[in-house]
């Protein structure tokens, strides 16, 4: 088994069943190994048709949406729908290829930062370096992207450590299904709720704004009988 079937495997633990992609340098091999587990793979004209697809699909479902893209300017051009996320507070998880590691800053192709510009949108980004680190680091992508107020989270993930054996791996399971969503488990305190109540009776002209918690928590009857 290598990096990028451990990749597929894990995200098919924690209950992804597809991937918005666009092909390209250092992302195939997770490609490849995603139709081999079963994953649907939607392969898009442009990077931002993507991330854009993934981030509808966490906000209408409450399941993080994940989007494969190529190094660099592939990674850049998939930011636009992680910063859309961001604002819509919606579960994305956005993983970038990349040339080899073990090439980095020796001029290796397109060069460049991905952490660190994902970093300024995201809730969670980083860079995985070994193939055996692979579930740990998807484990808290997800578990970032779903808890408090959901959002966009990043791996870039180079084609050496894609393509490389893994070994040491320890014999548990690669994940759970509940991690990859949104399960908000926050409860207002008795005091609150009735201080709010006696506010909204004495209101003349009250206005209600429900924003993404309400739909997130299924609350959808209670604010219309509301």
């Amino acid at each position: 088994m290598i990096g990028a079937d451990l990749v597929a495997q894990t995200l098919k633990a924690h209950g992804i069943t597809f991937l918005s992609a666009l092909v390209g340098n250092g992302i195939n091999p997770v490609l490849h190994s995603a139709r081999k587990e079963g994953l649907r793979v939607i392969d898009t004209r442009n990077e931002q048709t993507a991330s854009y697809m993934a981030e509808v699909y966490g906000r209408f479902t409450g399941r993080v949406g994940v989007c494969g893209v190529s190094a660099s300017v592939g990674h850049t051009n998939a930011l636009t729908g992680l910063l859309n996320a961001r604002f819509d507070g919606a579960p994305v998880l956005l993983i970038s290829g990349s040339a080899d590691h073990a090439l980095s800053d020796r001029g290796k192709f397109q060069d460049f930062d991905q952490v660190a510009t994902a970093a300024t949108v995201c809730k969670y980004a980083r860079f995985v370096d070994r193939p055996e680190k692979i579930p740990f680091y998807i484990h808290e992508a997800l578990a970032h992207a779903t808890s408090g107020r959901p959002g966009p989270v990043h791996l870039t993930i180079p084609q050496d450590v894609l393509d490389a054996e893994v070994t040491g791996l320890p014999g548990t399971s690669l994940g759970s299904t509940d991690c990859g969503v949104v399960q908000p488990h926050c409860l207002a305190t008795s005091k609150l709720v009735e201080e709010a109540a006696v506010a909204i009776a004495k209101a003349e002209r009250p206005l209600l704004i429900a924003g993404s918690g309400v739909y997130y928590a299924h609350g959808e009857e209670a604010l219309a009988r509301f």
